[in-house]
């Protein structure tokens, strides 16, 4: 497949998992998303808190609160990062840059790719997408997890890299 959009070819599964995902459709980053609707919060410093624990809720694997899927200490660990280094506005580029493009096929490789499927992320990837032109050696589906999985599910993430580097170890 070449220059054809997704919703041509995918089936009603794939673009369901594509476009199922609310806080993902909330948050679109076409139109600059939650960067331009909540501009004036993420001016100023002591407002940003709030704006990253409302996505840790949104993009996590959370019932109530955020820290339902993410340790308190390790979430304002990952906040007074963004704001110590003033990186916050850095980490979403590549969000806004890929918006212009998602959905395009990318150049093939040849590189092995191990794809981590977290139902509750942004977007669900679709395999026979991923597949059109990456090298896929390991597809993993979990039952459980977010968009920020190392924080939520270390484990699960650990022995799946483990298990998918097991073969290339010497």
């Amino acid at each position: 497949m070449t220059d054809v959009p997704l919703r041509a070819y995918a089936s009603g599964g794939e673009m369901a998992a594509v476009t199922r995902c609310p806080s993902a459709r909330r948050w679109s980053m076409s139109s600059g998303g939650s960067w331009t609707r909540n501009d004036d919060r993420l001016r100023h410093r002591h407002r940003r808190l709030a704006w990253i624990v409302e996505r840790f809720k949104d993009w996590t694997d959370s019932t109530d609160t955020p820290e339902d899927a993410v340790d308190r200490d390790a979430m304002l660990t990952n906040v007074m990062i963004y704001w110590l280094n003033a990186t916050a506005g850095s980490s979403a580029r590549y969000y806004y840059e890929g918006a212009a493009t998602w959905g395009a096929p990318e150049p093939e490789t040849d590189v092995p790719v191990a794809v981590a499927v977290m139902p509750h992320d942004l977007g669900i990837p679709v395999r026979r997408v991923a597949e059109r032109n990456r090298n896929i050696v390991r597809w993993t589906e979990f039952d459980c997890g977010g968009h920020f999985a190392a924080m939520e599910e270390p484990d699960l993430i650990v022995a799946d890299l483990r298990a998918t580097f097991r073969e290339y170890r010497e």
